[in-house]
């Protein structure tokens, strides 16, 4: 009968493999999602788009994630995790978020722990900062709903809208600190940066299409799309939010962008997300193999 020491070996190998096999089985999802979309916006238009500004957005969007991993990282530690090092949370992050895309929008999550525990990771304090990733995301992204308020159907002063969101996320960072500590502020501060470059893609997006978002509206539009982002989120069993963000843009920004760009940008935000989240992955790929030759080299020696 095999040993405790053997077991515990082949169940963390085990995990391994399932947490890496439906991050493979994501990216055949995303290869198909990325062939509609592109059908969707014209293989013509798609053309006429600098190479250049695209594959910027796709390095912006890519890196961005390296902020939701350390948010992560930040989150396992508060929930009781003593030893998470930067690189190793990235890897981890990266290799599972391509399976958000499978149907179901809960299997990266799945996918994470696997890794997790294949790690060495808590079980339990892994399930608690997935847990509180979900919800201090959904927390976040409600703030910019503030920024919304000039838009439809309020209709109120950009700079009170401005002045309310930063009163209170100035007051969700005193109360954070205040009942939690500062690692759950800095996850706080990392997804909010995140969502905020996240809305800046959208926005560049626009303009790639003809659309120029003056600086009044820059902040509102933002807003809208961080809050559509946070519709398609919550919204239970639709895969990274497909249908249910468009839907929400039209909805608000359909009197301030004319129609066929705001779709057209709806579209190309969806391939620069899916292209980024790809070379995420591969960097995540790349970084576990790179640690795996690192600590063959180390034994040999």
């Amino acid at each position: 009968m095999p040993s405790p020491d053997v077991k515990n070996f082949l169940l963390k190998r085990c995990l391994h493999w399932i947490g890496g096999a439906l991050g493979i089985a994501g990216v055949f999802f995303v290869v198909r999602r990325l062939l509609n979309a592109t059908e969707s916006i014209g293989i013509d238009r798609l053309l006429q788009i600098p190479v250049d500004n695209l594959f910027f957005l796709i390095i912006i969007y890519a890196v961005s994630n390296v902020l939701s991993a350390l948010a992560w990282r930040e989150l396992l530690l508060y929930s009781g995790e003593t030893a998470v090092g930067y690189a190793q949370s990235i890897r981890i992050y990266a290799l599972s978020q391509l399976a958000k895309y499978l149907p179901g929008n809960v299997f990266h999550l799945a996918g994470r722990q696997a890794l997790g525990i294949s790690a060495g990771f808590s079980g339990k304090a892994l399930l608690k900062s997935i847990i509180g990733e979900l919800g201090l995301l959904s927390f976040t992204a409600t703030f910019f709903v503030f920024l919304t308020l000039p838009a439809y159907p309020l209709k109120i002063s950009p700079t009170l809208a401005f002045s309310l969101f930063g009163f209170f996320l100035c007051l969700a960072l005193l109360l954070l600190k205040r009942f939690m500590n500062t690692r759950v502020v800095r996850g706080f501060i990392l997804q909010l940066v995140f969502l905020g470059i996240y809305g800046y893609i959208f926005i560049r997006c626009l303009a790639l299409f003809g659309t120029k978002v003056t600086s009044t509206d820059f902040l509102v539009t933002l807003g809208v799309y961080v809050v559509s982002w946070l519709a398609g989120f919550v919204t239970p069993g639709a895969p990274a939010g497909l249908g249910v963000r468009e839907a929400v843009l039209l909805f608000f920004l359909n009197d301030r962008v004319a129609e066929s760009p705001l779709l057209l940008a709806t579209i190309l935000v969806r391939i620069i997300s899916i292209s980024g989240d790809v070379l995420f992955y591969a960097g995540g790929v790349l970084g576990a193999f790179l640690c795996r030759h690192s600590m063959e080299e180390t034994k040999k020696k």
